[in-house]
């Protein structure tokens, strides 16, 4: 990955970001928890 796309992405996350991009940020990490708190549950199982 070339070191400008590195500074676009910064430039990008000094911007506030729109409260639905937010949201759905927020939603896709507590899926992803959940997702893996149900996968050491069946590893815990076996």
């Amino acid at each position: 990955m070339p070191m400008n796309n590195f500074k676009k992405a910064g430039k990008a996350c000094e911007k506030p970001l729109p409260a639905s991009i937010k949201i759905n940020v927020f939603k896709t990490i507590e899926k992803i928890e959940k997702e893996n708190k149900n996968d050491y549950k069946k590893k815990k199982d076996k």
